[in-house]
């Protein structure tokens, strides 16, 4: 058992870190059979506690990660696991090749005793193309996949005319009309789509909001006018959109206010700016 707990440690590079401290998101992974990698994403204490006898699986090829047993989802919840059956990663196989994996079963390998070594909790994962492991060795380095199709970014592209329509529709109900209207779409990092639009009705009077297409276009909140110096000051300025990791969405946002100028970078939640977790920011005022 001390030998099992020394090599999982050193597995995960000395002291074997927790999920959320992992370095830079990074987690050692081994063959499980054929098209199956087993991984095991943090170290925990069971103590008196363990689980409930759950069938013992047959062993990996990656002899490292020792004989998994079946763990259920009310056991894990306790160690608030960042990862869940259906989570999709990258493997990386060496060689600057990768495959997308997709978690299946949890897992667990038991460890913790009273001289002090740990259990560690993990999953097995599916590769998602076909012979994906096919003349590949038995260790692997595996991370969050990134989909290019849902990280968070700002889109470049249009939006369509029908949608700002739309948008300038709800915008009137803060304003008498609308005379200039823009509309920015970005993605958050979980691939979900959101509008920031900013409009104005006549000079000195505009008004932006932060928008979602679902489950039907709504107004998440209102963004109210800094300052009356024309529509590219009006309104807080939406200048860019960026992938933190870890499910995080960054924005970048400029405001002007009657005597004072602003740069924020912001962690992205839904609603105005101000309610925003500040990262840094660059400000200036007279």
């Amino acid at each position: 058992m001390i030998y099992k707990a020394l090599l999982l440690s050193l597995l995960c590079l000395l002291p074997c870190p927790s999920a959320e401290n992992a370095p830079q998101g990074f987690w050692p992974a081994g063959r499980y059979d054929g098209d199956r990698i087993v991984v095991y994403f943090q170290a925990v204490k069971f103590g008196n506690n363990f689980p409930a006898s759950e069938p013992e699986l047959a062993p990996p090829v990656a002899s490292a990660f020792f004989s998994p047993m079946v763990l259920t989802t009310k056991d894990i919840q306790r160690f608030h696991p960042h990862f869940a059956v259906g989570d999709q990663y990258d493997l990386l196989l060496g060689n600057n090749d990768s495959v997308t994996v997709t978690l299946t079963q949890l897992v667990y390998t038991p460890g913790d005793e009273g001289v002090g070594n740990f259990s560690y909790i993990g999953a097995l994962a599916k590769v998602n193309q076909e012979n994906g492991l096919l003349f590949q060795g038995d260790y692997y380095a595996i991370t969050k996949h990134r989909d290019p199709g849902s990280v968070a970014r700002l889109l470049r592209t249009p939006v369509q005319l029908e949608i700002q329509n739309r948008i300038a529709a709800k915008l009137k109900l803060r304003l008498s009309a609308v005379t200039v209207l823009q509309v920015q779409s970005f993605t958050l990092a979980d691939g979900s789509q959101r509008y920031y639009a900013r409009a104005e009705s006549a000079p000195e009077k505009a008004i932006a909001a932060w928008l979602s297409p679902a489950p039907s276009l709504h107004v998440l909140a209102f963004q109210d006018q800094t300052s009356n110096y024309g529509f590219n000051s009006e309104t807080p300025e939406l200048l860019n959109v960026i992938d933190l990791g870890r499910g995080r969405t960054g924005i970048i946002v400029s405001t002007t206010g009657e005597d004072s100028s602003g740069l924020f970078l912001l962690e992205y939640r839904d609603g105005p700016f101000q309610a925003m977790r500040e990262l840094f920011s660059i400000s200036a005022a007279e």
